[in-house]
């Protein structure tokens, strides 16, 4: 019996752990993503909609970003890799960066272009992308 209970507390205890280190990973994953060194291997700039803002550990950020579109590539891009309009992009900040789109965010807060940024991205060797300097709001025609 006694170890009957001893088998079903480590099962449970297992699943616990399974779940949570589920759960860890993913964040521990953010987390190592965005603390990225910024050496960057190609870059654009743009105009787009932050769907979502997650922060991370020492004032770092993720951003889930709709592109408009873009304005500038540097060289790098093949046809089939460019930035394509109306897709959601996955953005890291670090710590300067993340504090301007704070800021650009609540300066636009009451407005009607709340959540557009101009914004340029830049790609580390890992593929992942950051932001490489601290986004803006958009002004003027076609939000340039």
């Amino acid at each position: 019996m006694a170890w009957v209970l001893k088998v079903v507390l480590g099962l449970g205890v297992a699943v616990l752990v399974g779940v949570g280190g589920f759960l860890g990973v993913s964040y521990a994953l953010d987390t190592l993503r965005s603390n990225e060194p910024q050496v960057y291997t190609r870059s654009y700039s743009g105009f787009g909609y932050v769907n979502a803002v997650e922060g991370l550990p020492q004032g770092r950020c993720k951003l889930s970003l709709k592109l408009y579109n873009w304005v500038s590539l540097s060289p790098g891009f093949s046809l089939s890799d460019m930035p394509r309009a109306q897709t959601t992009y996955t953005i890291y900040g670090h710590a300067e960066e993340c504090r301007g789109l704070e800021i650009t965010l609540a300066s636009s807060k009451n407005t009607k272009d709340y959540g557009h940024i101009f914004f340029t991205a830049a790609q580390t060797q890992s593929g992942n992308w950051f932001l490489a300097e601290a986004p803006r709001p958009p002004t003027g025609c076609g939000f340039l």
